[in-house]
């Protein structure tokens, strides 16, 4: 019982690509899965989809023959620029004494976007992506009432289902932190049981506010807000930290704070794509403007779903 599917599909695991599924701050929700996974031996890359500017970042280095990928390392942490991503990389260095650049990616069409990762998994020579969604909402089907920023997430996730080399995964933590964005318990619930019908769903893991890899994860986040003030902060990540603390309720976030935010999801990426109404519409595009056109009008034609009223 205390090991999960995940765990036995992860044990062949040599080399694993832990990738934020949005921008920013989504990285940071793979901070204990990489001291798990480096625990074992296995070597770790991270990789996100950013919105600094990144050629203009000092150190950033462009992946020859990809005009949309880019090492970050810790170079590019300046305390005017943001760019969590930047004080990731040099977090991990200076904590875990460990040099790990972040590959970025600015928001883009699929098909751009797979070729870069296509390239990126060949660099690393990666057998497996875990793909770490703050939120959840990257599990929804598409034709729910409320479905968030979908984007980034529909965007990043049919590039990577439409590589063959690797395994592929999903991560996700912050159950209730999206309801500020309309994603709702009831329909992400609903998700986890249809995907459980999948076979999908590879069970789930609690991270700990007192055990290493929790302090591992609070320290991380609190490094990058510490020396990124005035900048945004990722109110997700807020609400998982508010979570392990023990609070409770509405007030404190945006999201609705319990210990469900604490969970890690852990899900089959190709049987979550395979169910989302959206990706075939996607799949085409080459900008990251189409993405969001292609989402829009295929909602605009379908049936909305409302799973049930499950407060808050």
């Amino acid at each position: 019982m205390l090991q999960q599917p995940i765990s036995k599909l992860l044990n062949s695991a040599r080399s694993v690509v832990l990738a934020g599924c949005g921008s920013g701050y989504d990285v940071f929700g793979a901070v204990p899965l990489l001291f798990e996974l480096a625990l074992q031996g296995r070597q770790v890359h991270l990789a996100s989809l950013s919105h600094a500017d990144l050629p203009s970042l000092p150190g950033a280095a462009a992946f020859p023959g990809c005009a949309n990928l880019y090492k970050i390392g810790v170079g590019a942490a300046t305390t005017d620029t943001f760019c969590p991503e930047a004080w990731l990389s040099r977090w991990v260095e200076e904590k875990l004494g460990r040099r790990i650049p972040v590959w970025c990616m600015k928001p883009d069409g699929v098909q751009p976007l797979r070729r870069a990762w296509s390239q990126l998994l060949t660099h690393c020579e990666a057998d497996c992506v875990i793909l770490v969604d703050g939120g959840l909402d990257c599990v929804l089907r598409g034709d729910e009432v409320s479905i968030g920023s979908p984007d980034e997430d529909v965007s990043i996730l049919a590039a990577i289902s439409g590589i063959d080399s690797v395994r592929k995964f999903i991560a996700g933590l912050g159950l209730g932190a999206g309801l500020g964005f309309g994603v709702h318990h009831a329909d992400i619930l609903q998700r986890i049981a249809e995907l459980t019908r999948e076979r999908g769903f590879l069970g789930g893991t609690v991270l700990n506010g007192n055990n290493t890899a929790g302090t591992l994860y609070r320290e991380a986040l609190q490094f990058a807000f510490d020396h990124q003030p005035g900048l945004p902060r990722s109110h997700i990540h807020e609400a998982i930290l508010r979570s392990l603390e023990g609070d409770f309720g509405a007030e404190y976030t945006k999201g609705w704070v319990s210990p469900l935010l604490s969970i890690y999801w852990f899900f089959d990426l190709m049987a979550v794509a395979r169910t989302n109404v959206l990706l075939p519409c996607v799949d085409g595009t080459q900008t990251f403007e189409e993405v969001g056109a292609c989402i829009q009008r295929a909602r605009a034609g379908m049936n909305l779903r409302h799973s049930g009223t499950i407060p808050p």
